[in-house]
């Protein structure tokens, strides 16, 4: 645990500095633009999402080199054609958008899913085998590229451009530790049917991916279409502050929470159970601290840190501490549903909560603007909590 905390620490620093930083300099209006392309990134690869390298940590046995290939051949042809697609449909992503100046953006960024599927499959078992410290200095060390990259070539004047290069770089340094330091034998194929044990598991992530993509980027295309750039810019900075802030925190328990909850259930059932609740009050109790402090002194915050350009975000910023508060208590709960075998209870969870936000998000947008929407978010992401705590302990 102390490896995932050091780790956390360690890119969320990073990762916030590089934020602030190019949030600064770049302003609500070009930062909007720039949130397209890592939006339409975030669509595109959670629908090509095959659930695959979840099944390997979640599975009882050890995999082959054979169904590594398989897993490693699969990812790859969902990288090129999700790379593919980003880059053949970047004007009309741009115009979906309402913000057709991103179109440049979105088609450099399709280079990212090609490079991030070339990972060799021995660095998604340092997650079954629980070698944290691996992950920990990796991911350090890719984010530190990126940042310092990705910053330099934004103070020499490139422009939001620059954030795209740095990151498509540490992601090449990732897969380039992945072949050298933990690279597994495997044995490339295309007889896909030989995983297709693994793919039944994949599936229902699959299907979570899809649904959870539509609720985490429907609310910043409903602000992009209806507000235009610069309230979009204002929206998705709230967001990532917030995300940055509170359910991050969430989501690094969750990758510590995953593996071993899926071994304790494999060993004793009541003991993952016990677990799973003594976590879920542990991170609720750290994040709801977090998403208070946050939002009482999200002024103070966004003018230290961003300037008084960024102050008309603090309603925005606060609407959605809540709201990632209430992911942070999802991603655990999604931790133990995975742990137990249930992707399906997940699924079902996701729609709950896609239903009620398409409901309310026209008469929030319309109503309450940014704000509006922000707080529409966490009326859904509290249906979808209570479903998911209601089957795990149904299920339990």
């Amino acid at each position: 645990m102390a490896w995932v905390l050091l780790q956390q620490v360690a890119v969320k620093s990073l990762l916030l500095i590089k934020f602030l930083l190019a949030a600064r300099i770049l302003g609500p209006q070009l930062f909007g633009v720039l949130g397209v392309a890592f939006t339409a990134l975030a669509i595109v690869e959670s629908l090509s999402d095959t659930g695959l390298a979840q099944a390997l940590v979640q599975r009882r046995e050890a995999s082959t080199p054979r169904e590594l290939g398989g897993v490693w051949t699969l990812q790859m042809f969902r990288g090129l054609l999700a790379g593919l697609a980003m880059f053949a449909c970047a004007p009309w992503i741009a115009g979906g958008f309402g913000i057709p100046e991103s179109a440049h953006l979105v088609a450099l960024a399709a280079v990212v899913p090609l490079v991030r599927n070339a990972v060799n499959p021995g660095f998604l078992l340092l997650q079954r085998s629980r070698d944290f410290r691996s992950i920990a200095l990796t991911e350090t060390s890719v984010l530190l590229l990126d940042a310092a990259l990705g910053l330099s070539l934004l103070a020499a004047g490139m422009g939001p451009v620059a954030i795209l290069v740095g990151g498509v770089v540490g992601d090449a340094l990732r897969a380039l530790v992945s072949w050298t330091l933990f690279r597994c034998p495997i044995e490339p194929h295309l007889r896909w049917r030989e995983i297709s044990g693994l793919g039944r598991f994949g599936f229902w992530i699959w299907g979570t991916s899809v649904l959870a993509v539509l609720i985490n980027q429907f609310d910043k295309l409903v602000v992009a279409r209806w507000l235009g750039p610069t309230q979009f810019g204002l929206y998705q900075t709230s967001s990532r502050l917030a995300q940055l802030g509170i359910v991050d925190l969430a989501s690094a328990a969750g990758n510590y929470l995953f593996p071993t909850l899926a071994r304790l259930h494999h060993q004793d059932p009541a003991a993952g159970r016990r677990y799973f609740y003594k976590s879920l009050a542990l991170v609720g109790g750290a994040t709801g601290a977090l998403a208070l402090g946050i939002g009482v002194f999200a002024p103070f915050l966004l003018n230290t840190a961003l300037g008084p350009q960024w102050l008309p975000a603090a309603p925005v910023l606060r609407a959605l501490c809540v709201a990632m508060w209430i992911g942070a208590l999802i991603a655990v709960c999604v931790a133990y549903l995975r742990a137990r075998g249930w992707p399906n209870t997940i699924v079902v969870a996701v729609v709950i909560q896609f239903a009620v936000l398409l409901l309310i998000s026209y008469p929030a947008a319309t109503h309450g603007g940014a704000v509006g929407m922000a707080a529409a978010t966490a009326v859904a992401g509290f249906a979808s909590l209570v479903y998911m705590l209601y089957k795990a302990r149904s299920h339990g």
